[in-house]
């Protein structure tokens, strides 16, 4: 995106107006992913039309994605979910909403879907760029709940009145994470989920059950032996983090325990499989070359260079490492031991069936 100064302005105006992190991630990997795309086809993203917006489209259909067997495009059964499709498409069309109010264009070539209300029976609205799928939602069985609360009942106090809670008052994982001890009424059995905590901005207040109840009075006597203060209702009971507001992740990690030990998974949810030469690649470059995580996300195909055998030969057999610019310093390069290239050029040749479950 760097490339593009109309593209950093547009982003860097959604990072102010206040839009959560993750849509920035998205909106960014959405325009990242259309501006090397005009960059590969010749095209300057200001003067894109819509030959080239459909041009991209059929790209991100006929994109093979590992992560999933699901058919998006039938012809093929390979491309990208609908719903990432949607989100991508909805990053660029803001982007070029954004060039026609500053002057650099007339029309959007993304376009979008209207309905003009008029009268008789012959009105019709424009279809948007591609059809949405609604899928209906997955609901275990009774089987399969019951199999959830045993395992449930293995949890500490804490995590069983979180998945109470979540049950009880259909929260999000941000919305039950980012409980207050002052949004909770105990008397009326009522929650104040504020706006600034929803995905929709949009305040609510919702019941729970007198099961929860016991189980928050309990809770209550417990946390009192963490903290006595007011503020965040779940604390960490950890040794590095005791007393301080429970991470949306280790909720995450907390329910994959109690997901994994009822044998209950989602069927949307796939599992996910690397090839073992990622792995031992990915190992030894943060053994041999102390990277941190960015770095190593940065790194590109073709950045370690073998280094001509030494005339010494006490010396250790080396290559060299092409570390990408990054936040804390420029572009260079790095000598770590040669089993980094052999993994890396194991991971060039390894088959699709060399895998390991993450």
């Amino acid at each position: 995106m760097q490339s593009c100064k109309d593209a950093c302005t547009w982003f860097r105006i959604q990072t102010n107006l206040g839009l959560a992190h993750n849509t920035l991630q998205a909106y960014g990997r959405a325009l990242n992913d259309f501006l090397a795309f005009t960059s590969k086809s010749g095209v300057s993203i200001v003067a894109a039309n819509r030959d080239h917006i459909s041009a991209w489209v059929r790209d991100l259909l006929s994109r093979p994605n590992n992560r999933s067997n699901k058919a998006i495009l039938i012809d093929s059964g390979v491309g990208l979910s609908n719903a990432t499709l949607q989100q991508r498409i909805t990053a660029v069309r803001l982007f070029y909403d954004f060039l026609i109010e500053e002057g650099m264009r007339s029309t959007n070539p993304v376009g979008r879907g209207r309905y003009t209300a008029r009268k008789g029976f012959a009105s019709k609205g424009e279809r948007g760029l591609l059809p949405r799928f609604h899928k209906l939602p997955w609901i275990p069985t009774d089987a399969q709940w019951t199999a959830i609360v045993t395992a449930t009942l293995r949890e500490p106090l804490r995590n069983r009145l979180k998945l109470a809670l979540s049950y009880d008052c259909a929260l999000r994982r941000e919305e039950l994470c980012a409980i207050d001890t002052k949004d909770i009424d105990p008397s009326s059995r009522l929650i104040r989920i504020p706006a600034e905590n929803t995905k929709n901005r949009r305040e609510r207040v919702v019941p729970f059950s007198e099961g929860s109840a016991q189980l928050f009075a309990a809770y209550l006597k417990e946390r009192s032996g963490l903290s006595r203060e007011r503020g965040a209702l779940f604390l960490s009971r950890s040794r590095r983090n005791t007393g301080r507001p429970l991470s949306i992740w280790t909720w995450s990690k907390v329910v994959e325990g109690i997901s994994d030990r009822s044998g209950v998974l989602d069927p949307h949810v796939n599992e996910y499989y690397y090839p073992l030469a990622m792995i031992k690649a990915l190992a030894l470059v943060w053994l041999f070359a102390g990277l941190r995580i960015d770095e190593i996300r940065r790194l590109r195909v073709g950045c370690i260079c073998p280094q001509r055998p030494s005339a010494d030969p006490t010396e250790g057999r080396i290559c060299l490492l092409d570390v990408p610019v990054n936040k804390t310093s420029a572009a260079f390069r790095k000598p770590v031991d040669a089993l980094v290239g052999e993994a890396s050029r194991e991971l060039g040749t390894c088959s699709p069936d060399s895998t390991a479950r993450s």
